[in-house]
């Protein structure tokens, strides 16, 4: 099973997402191939490319993964928005996968998909897309030793990244109000705030 895009926690490369578009293409091409030899063993392989997607669709799905994604902006939004609406284009179009009978227009959902996004067109393999403060965040947590200061700020503001609610806000607020307020210099401070999430909860 494919590793699922978690956007709202990670940040992942545009190679990397390109990578995996090609994968669906590459994989729905095989399989329309292999119906020319092989009817059973194609459904099979459909209905595991079926499940691989379904999967990354239910995730996005979910109203926690919902709140976080509408508050990126700019390219990241725009990428990520866009991936989202290809995999739940062909999620929501697949159907009775198991039976062959449906193979071939099952087959050309993923062409017809292909067709009409441009996500493809708006990656740069050296960028990267997702929820960048929570990355940033959680490769610093890492690094730092628990017990200080700023292992409790950062802990709180992850929390509160991949959890976000009044009452995370609350305690990340807490535990900074409790600092000297100069734990990080300004730039490393910008790249843990996400404004548009914590407005949304203040």
């Amino acid at each position: 099973m494919l590793k699922i895009f978690k956007f709202d926690r990670e940040v992942y490369s545009g190679a990397e997402i390109r990578e995996r578009v090609d994968y669906y293409e590459n994989e729905s091409n095989r399989i329309s191939e292999l119906s020319k030899s092989n009817v059973k063993l194609a459904v099979s392989d459909l209905k595991a490319l079926k499940d691989e997607i379904e999967a990354e669709h239910h995730y996005f799905d979910k109203l926690l993964f919902q709140t976080i994604v509408t508050s990126f902006e700019d390219d990241n939004a725009l990428v990520v928005n866009t991936y989202i609406e290809f995999i739940s284009d062909i999620a929501t179009h697949l159907h009775d996968t198991n039976n062959s009978k449906y193979l071939s227009d099952n087959i050309d959902e993923f062409r017809h998909a292909l067709a009409y996004t441009d996500i493809k067109d708006l990656l740069d393999n050296e960028k990267t897309y997702g929820h960048h403060q929570a990355a940033n965040v959680g490769r610093d947590l890492r690094a730092i030793g628990s017990g200080s200061q700023e292992y409790a700020f950062l802990s709180r503001t992850h929390a509160f990244l991949i959890n976000p609610s009044n009452k995370s806000y609350k305690e990340m607020l807490k535990v900074w109000e409790r600092t000297d307020g100069s734990l990080f210099d300004n730039e490393t401070l910008k790249g843990y705030i996400n404004k548009k999430l914590m407005n949304r909860f203040k």
